[in-house]
Formats: C-alpha cells, sequence, structure tokens
C-alpha cells in the first residue's frame, strides 16, 4: 500500500482525455548506462501520473517525436493549457511546438542545464558559476533576467561552449518565473526533479541485473508507490489560470479533471 499522503498513478498504456495534466515533466534520465524517457504529469490535485516511458533520449529527434506522438495520439490535454518542464532538448522542443503549439508553454529544468553549462568550465570555476545560477534561479525574474545577461557576457568572453549552452535555454529557464506562481510551487515546477527521483527509485527497486528500459519498466509500479503530492499544489490552480484555463479551476481542483470537450460544449450558454 502506499504511504499515507501519496497520491500517483501509472497510466502508461491509457487514454488520457479525462484528465487535464496542468503540468507535464517529460525528458530522459540515465539507468544503468541506458537512456530512457519518462512523462509524468501533474493534474490539478497535485497528484502525480506516470503517462509514458520509451526507450532512448530526447536528444534523439526519433525519440522526441515518437514520445510527444504518441501522447499525442492517447489524448493528452494540452486544453486550455499545459506547462511541460523537460530536459532542455532541442529536438524535445521542436516537437512539442509542432504538436501542440502556443498550447504548451515550455521549462527547461534549471538543474539540468546548471549541470550542463558547469561541464564546459575548468573545474576550478564551477563553485562561482554554480553560485550565480542559483542566485539567479531564486531571484525576481526581471532581476533573473538582468543577471542571466551578466553571467552569459562574462562566459561568451572566456567560455563560449558554456555561454552557448546557457543561450540556447535563455528564455526556457524563465519559463515558471515568469508566471508569477507562489514560492512553495514555483521551485519544483523549475527543474525536472520528479523524473530522476522516479527512475531512481524504480532501479532500486528492480534486479540488479536489469538495465535500462528493462529495469525501469520493472520498478515503476514501486516507484510510483513512494511518490507524494505535489509541494504547494494549492498554487496550481494559480497556473492554470496563468496559461489561459477556460475551465471552472475552483470545480476541477478537487478531481484534476475536466469535462470533455463535448461536455463543455453542452453546458456553455447558447444565447
Amino acid at each position: 500500500m502506499a504511504p499515507a499522503g501519496t497520491a500517483a498513478t501509472l497510466e502508461l498504456d491509457s487514454e488520457l482525455g479525462d484528465r487535464w495534466h496542468v503540468v507535464l515533466y517529460l525528458g530522459s534520465v540515465l539507468a544503468r548506462g541506458e537512456w530512457v524517457t519518462l512523462a509524468i504529469g501533474v493534474d490539478l490535485s497535485g497528484a502525480k501520473h506516470v503517462l509514458g516511458l520509451w526507450e532512448g533520449a530526447t536528444l534523439n529527434e526519433a525519440v522526441a517525436r515518437r514520445a510527444v506522438g504518441e501522447l499525442t495520439a492517447r489524448g493528452l490535454r494540452t486544453e486550455p493549457g499545459v506547462l511541460v518542464v523537460t530536459d532542455g532538448r532541442r529536438a524535445l522542443d521542436e516537437a512539442i511546438k509542432q504538436a501542440w503549439g502556443g498550447r504548451a508553454r515550455i521549462a527547461h529544468c534549471q538543474y539540468q542545464v546548471q549541470q550542463e553549462v558547469l561541464a564546459h568550465l575548468p573545474e576550478k570555476e564551477r563553485p562561482s558559476v554554480a553560485d550565480r545560477l542559483r542566485r539567479i534561479w531564486t531571484a525576481p525574474v526581471d532581476e533573473a533576467a538582468g543577471q542571466l545577461d551578466q553571467l552569459l557576457a562574462a562566459l561568451q568572453a572566456r567560455h563560449p561552449g558554456a555561454a552557448a549552452r546557457l543561450l540556447g535555454s535563455y528564455e526556457a529557464v524563465l519559463t515558471v518565473g515568469h508566471l508569477g506562481l507562489p514560492p512553495d510551487l514555483a521551485p519544483h515546477l523549475a527543474a525536472a526533479g520528479a523524473l530522476r527521483v522516479t527512475v531512481e527509485h524504480a532501479l532500486e527497486a528492480s534486479s540488479p541485473t536489469q538495465r535500462g528500459m528493462a529495469a525501469v519498466r520493472a520498478g515503476l509500479p514501486a516507484a510510483v508507490s513512494r511518490m507524494r503530492r505535489t509541494v504547494g499544489a494549492a498554487g496550481l490552480a494559480i497556473l492554470a489560470q496563468r496559461l489561459g484555463a477556460a475551465a471552472d479551476v475552483a470545480a476541477i481542483h478537487k478531481t484534476g479533471t475536466v469535462p470533455s470537450r463535448a461536455e463543455s460544449t453542452a453546458r456553455s450558454p447558447r444565447e
């Protein structure tokens, strides 16, 4: 039985159209030497749902398109909007934009971006840049943008590779800040930690001889049993409004579901 306070489900093969996942974590994690791509949705109640698992990394265009395409085919609700927190891969961003257009607000995982920027730097310079990035992540968004510009200028002069990586996520690492969410919720949406933790827990529950996709799939039910409701879940109603929700947020806050398109049309006034 799941621990008290846990609210999570495994929906790898189910239709997705009856539930609005206002947040979607989508990205790749290394699992015992092999990459797997995972999708976790968060509904308005804060409950997490494992929506998909694919072999390979979103760095690969085919994998990115397959993941987004299968979620779309299974009816993933992107109306009235969805915040998609990704691992920052261009191929995945392009697949999302092509499939879901402006309904999807893309945020790149700040932790992932930070690690990749630091990887381009000499080891002795990493602590100071990491400290600057942490201050950027926690600053008000207007201040964060200015600090990000200053850091980019400094990196471009000496470490163009690090600057290029940061520039590639310039807008997307500030997405959550621009949404103006409560401080207890925002940090949990600015990083894709839910993906990494879920894979880690799945590997702990799988046989040591299993690798990659087989290991994660075998351990996923146990990993889901350890999931807990999103911290700051009450703020998800604010996120829904920021995304342009046309649905009655208060009415669906407890269940995380929205009426079908047909039901919504039937309930709309026709006068």
